[in-house]
Parts: C-alpha cells; structure tokens; sequence
C-alpha cells in the first residue's frame, strides 16, 4: 500500500543496544532477538534476507576546473576572446542557480577579452589576466567560486561540495563571414580537466539538511530525542535493513483468506567510532553485515 522506512540516530551503542533470544510469537520459532531501546525489537528470523547493509559515511570534496594555457595559440589582434563555463550544482536546488525553465541548476560564466602581445608570448601572463577577468565576474558578495593561478593554469574551485563544472570552450570572433554578418566565433583548441565534484554523505550535517532534524520538537530544551541530535563534524555508517513480519486478520481482497505480510526498511545511523561494537551485536544476532 505504502513503503515505511524508519531512520534513526544511534548514539551509545553499548547502553542502547542488546541481543537475546526469545520465542518469536508470530512464528513459533526460538530466534536471536535484537533490542534497540527507543529504537525498535527486531526478530533475526524476519530480517530477510538476513543480511544488514552498511555504508560508511564520509565528507566529499567540491568540483575543480583547470585550464591549462601551456600550449594554446593567441593571436594579439583586435578581435576579441570568450572564455566561457557553466558553474553547476545538479543535486542542489537553489534559486540562485536556476535557469529560465528550471531544468538545469548552475550559473552559466562569459569572458571576453582581447589578448595583447604579453599574453600570446607568455602563457603564464595569459593565465594570471584570464583569472582576474573570472574573479571579476564574480560578485563582491557572493564569492561562489574561488580562482586560483599555477604557472599556466587557471583553476576554478567550487565553494561547496555540490558545485563542479561544464561546457568549457574558448573561442575567437572572426569577422570575415561575409560583408553584412556580424561574424562568429570560432572554437579555439585548450586542454580543460575537470574534477568531479564528490557530495557528502552520512555526515552530521548531512543528516540534519536530509532528515530535517532541527525542528523544535527535537531542539527545545529537554528534550526526548536530544541524545540523536546530528553532531556535526562526525561522520556515520549507515546500517539498514528489511524487517518482514505477518498481519494477522489483515488482508486484501484478491483471494479468500488472503494474507498479509509487512515489509518495512529500517536505518540506523551509527558514529563512526561505535559502528564495528554495532556490527558485532548484528553478528551476534545470526546477521550478515555487508558493506556497500
């Protein structure tokens, strides 16, 4: 009817969590028992399969663009340069970085220029003026990306782990199509390297922008829930699993005496430096813990 997943954080693995057995009364059988307290009881013969998936978490890095100047030819003439690259954040849905028809997020960049003598003699020269000219499109108070200058390499850096980069080409204006066009620009040939951007994951302030933690009810003081609190700063394995187990007296309406079995997904986010005790209390439960 619905898909039901539990998410929790798990702080103190060694006063919140414990195994025994016990008779499970649904099916009848003796059966390794996992207890969670404020988290939930768990029959090892329902987690099927009996498998529990882990994934660590980790902090990712932003996107980086180079361009490198080394080996591109310049002409010192009057017609003009376009250096031209899109900022992108696919993942991050900000205003500020939709298009028109909000189907692609990131800031499209435009610089034109005209190259002098010192630049198409020196491309370290063309570089360091290439990366002025970008830091200049760049708004005073709002510095979305940082520019950067190795010898003959410009390099854009994201200023957050969701930015990386795209469409980069240089260009030059010819003017000779023909007597009344106003000409076009001509790709010119430049050695680009872009770095994916790396998001993060399972960190603490991962788990309070995705699971929408800092609401009153979990932030006032004293409050039930204060010791699942995302710390930041400190990364988490995630463990999850699927727990089935029967509805007795529920069913639908395909059959006579149709059945009923529920299958939620439960997830548990455990710091870093407690997810191996967590593991070996799964193990001890009769469960397979794999790493994703």
């Amino acid at each position: 009817m619905f898909q039901y997943t539990k998410e929790i954080i798990l702080h103190g693995v060694a006063d919140r969590v414990s195994v025994e057995t016990a008779t499970n009364p649904y099916s009848g059988v003796e059966a390794k028992k996992l207890l969670v307290k404020r988290g939930g009881e768990y029959f090892s013969d329902f987690i099927l399969p009996a498998t529990v998936y882990a994934t660590e978490g980790y902090y990712g890095n932003p996107g980086k663009l180079t361009i490198d100047f080394t080996d591109v030819e310049l002409i010192a003439s009057p017609n003009p340069y376009q250096l031209q690259f899109r900022v992108k954040t696919p993942n991050q849905f900000y205003a500020e970085y939709a298009s028109p028809n909000w189907q692609v997020y990131g800031k499209p960049m435009l610089i034109g220029f005209e190259v002098t003598e010192e630049m198409a003699a020196d491309p370290g020269v063309a570089a360091a003026k290439l990366a002025e000219l970008i830091q200049l499109a760049v708004p005073a108070n709002n510095q979305f990306i940082k520019v950067a200058v190795d010898g003959a390499k410009v390099i854009v850096t994201g200023t957050n782990n969701f930015m990386t980069f795209d469409k980069v080409a240089l260009e030059k204006y010819d003017p000779t199509v023909c007597e009344s066009c106003l000409g076009e620009y001509n790709p010119v040939a430049i050695k680009v390297t872009v770095e994916d951007n790396k998001e993060d994951f399972a960190t603490g302030e991962w788990l309070v922008e995705n699971l929408r933690f800092p609401t009153y009810p979990n932030i006032r003081y004293a409050s039930a829930s204060e010791d699942e609190r995302p710390i930041n700063g400190t990364t988490y394995t995630e463990f999850s699993f699927s727990y089935q187990s029967p509805r007795p007296g529920l069913g639908g309406m395909s059959g006579v005496g149709q059945g009923m079995t529920a299958v939620t997904r439960h997830i548990y986010y455990v710091p870093a430096a407690e997810a191996a005790a967590f593991e070996a209390l799964l193990k001890n439960a009769g469960l397979t813990v794999e790493k994703k």
